[in-house]
């Protein structure tokens, strides 16, 4: 009953605790899959809200949408693997952060 009052609750951006390398080397390949299926879920509505606004202005979304498509979820999760080992120090990064820029290669802020 607590986890349904809680659920029912809007978060606050502060509440929000942001998932970086020391949580994603720590989790489980199911944590890992739920985080990329949650992401992936926001980046599609994301982009269906945008629809009207795409067509003049491609952003980041369409950037991610084209780049991430062609990958699986263990491809993106492989790959954001590679990335911790490869750079032990950046575990403080966020993944989502790791995902765009050195997963996907896009650019934020760029068109």
């Amino acid at each position: 009953m607590l986890i349904a009052a809680a659920a029912a609750m809007p978060a606050r951006a502060g509440d929000v605790p942001l998932v970086t390398g020391a949580h994603w080397t720590k989790a489980s390949d199911a944590e890992k899959k739920a985080f990329l299926v949650g992401a992936a879920n926001v980046i599609s509505v994301e982009y269906e809200l945008r629809k009207d606004d795409r067509r003049t202005r491609p952003g980041m979304i369409n950037a991610l949408i084209t780049k991430l498509q062609p990958m699986s979820l263990a491809d993106i999760s492989k790959a954001v693997d590679d990335y911790y080992a490869a750079h032990p120090d950046q575990v403080s990064r966020a993944v989502i952060e790791v995902i765009v820029t050195d997963v996907a290669k896009v650019e934020p802020g760029r068109k």
